[in-house]
């Protein structure tokens, strides 16, 4: 768009400027975000929220003695950006009186670059009437249903601009289209309360239904809400567990990511005493990478202007590295690995996963379950929390029995509990089906991204415990 070119020389120009008329410290940077979107809610029959939403700010740091210094300014020219950079150099300065910390940064090349991701149908091009009709669609479908006793369907569409520029030389911007479509219901089925959930990213734009349809959307709902009513009880306890592609994702990052994350790692995660150490068998690979279809944790760059690469964390069995940002990077001797990301231009980046991934292997679904006598397939996860040792609560949405080598009946299974490291440990092979999830991450700031991985067979020694229910 012409208007938003302009709007980007003028940023960059300003920017530029500004780090020019300033010093302070041993490393400076601008940081401006330009974002707008809208929000949408259909709840029971109606549009609850219909709301557009526009903002552009500016967030600086200084890097004084060992420490930081941030602030911020609503308004972007060169006045206003030199204004902040001040701000932040004396709160550096003020932090550092007392005593010297000889934390240093990590060395990253100059970089003049820009990368926009590609749209292939811009949110301004949609009439609001058919993003409405969208979610009508989708909701009175689910909503039709006797059992069903409340549906929300939620839609979230927002344009991303990101501008760095810093004192050695970064200068560069990215932009790109985030789009998020859930559906939450709720029903009774046999005297049981049931819940199912679906959601669906993209990143180019509102292209959901190019490859699904509001029928297909719909009956996926449906399906899990249904098989929850029919489940059949299963005794609490242990089994030959194979875990879906979309519960290995939740795994992955909640009660595995978030051990590998440097600042974590260096306040007390368990990984850290795995660096260097094997920790599953061979064919586990794990990785947060910055870029796979549709992730809606791809960037070019992260918010301190590095490029962002894979972080390997576990290499064929063996821990090999952390997700970093600068300072971080420089405290482990490793190279940063472009996982600082903000929320906004309000707050400072922090080390947050991106795509964080279990990567796939050579095994079909059915070569994994062929010669599992009895054991159970669990499927979707409905929320759950973990610990900094792995140890980890998850709901589910939907599981199975397999019987003989065959997927069976749908069992009743509202939560398990286990620890992701004795997960791979005792892992027993992956499929090569693979797929990812899209969500959100609240490490103190929200920060969309994306997990998954393939479908992963896990011994009864290693597998999560099924809860009574």
């Amino acid at each position: 768009m012409q208007g938003g070119l302009v709007l980007t020389v003028e940023i960059l120009d300003y920017m530029e400027e500004a780090l020019s008329k300033f010093s302070c410290g041993d490393y400076f940077d601008l940081r401006v975000v330009s974002e707008h979107g809208r929000s949408m809610r259909w709840e029971n029959g109606r549009i609850t929220v219909n709301k557009f939403y526009s903002e552009v700010g500016a967030h600086a740091r200084v890097f004084y003695n060992g420490f930081w210094g941030s602030a911020t300014a609503s308004k972007i020219d060169v006045e206003s950006l030199v204004e902040a950079l001040k701000r932040a150099c004396s709160i550096a300065k003020e932090t550092a009186r007392a005593s010297r910390r000889n934390n240093s940064l990590a060395d990253i090349p100059a970089i003049n670059s820009s990368y926009e991701w590609p749209v292939k149908r811009e949110f301004d091009d949609v009439d609001l009437s058919e993003k409405i009709s969208d979610l009508q669609a989708v909701g009175s479908m689910v909503e039709s249903r006797d059992y069903v006793k409340s549906v929300v369907v939620r839609l979230n569409e927002w344009m991303e601009y990101r501008y760095i520029a810093s004192s050695e030389g970064v200068n560069i911007w990215e932009s790109k289209p985030y789009a998020y479509f859930a559906v939450m219901a709720t029903g009774r089925i046999n005297g049981r309360n049931v819940t199912a959930y679906k959601n669906m990213g993209r990143i180019d734009g509102y292209t959901f239904f190019d490859e699904v349809t509001h029928e297909e959307i719909a009956g996926m709902v449906l399906d899990k809400l249904e098989k929850q009513g029919a489940a059949k009880p299963v005794k609490p306890g242990k089994y030959d567990t194979i875990v879906s592609p979309d519960l290995v994702g939740t795994l992955i990052h909640e009660a595995f990511g978030h051990l590998a994350e440097a600042d974590f790692v260096l306040t007390g995660s368990v990984l850290a005493e795995y660096r260097g150490k094997e920790i599953a068998p061979s064919f586990i690979t794990v990785k947060d990478v910055p870029n796979v279809d549709q992730g809606f944790g791809n960037i070019r760059f992260d918010d301190e202007g590095v490029p962002a690469r894979d972080a390997v964390i576990v290499d064929r069995g063996v821990v090999k590295e952390f997700m970093t940002d600068r300072e971080r990077g420089a405290l482990l001797g490793q190279d940063p690995t472009g996982n600082a990301r903000a929320e906004g231009y309000r707050v400072s980046p922090l080390i947050r996963m991106r795509n964080t991934v279990l990567m796939p292997g050579d095994w079909s679904l059915d070569e994994l379950i062929e010669d599992i006598e009895y054991g159970v397939l669990l499927g979707t996860p409905l929320g759950g929390e973990a610990n900094l040792d792995g140890t980890f609560q998850v709901g589910i949405q939907d599981a199975y029995e397999i019987v003989k080598g065959e997927v069976g009946n749908p069992i009743m299974v509202s939560s398990i509990t286990g620890n992701s490291i004795e997960m791979l440990r005792n892992a027993v092979g992956v499929s090569k089906h693979f797929k990812i999830d899209y969500g959100f991450c609240g490490k103190m700031q929200w920060v969309p991204v994306s997990s998954g991985g393939p479908y992963l067979r896990v011994s009864k020694e290693g597998a999560p415990s099924i809860g009574a229910v």
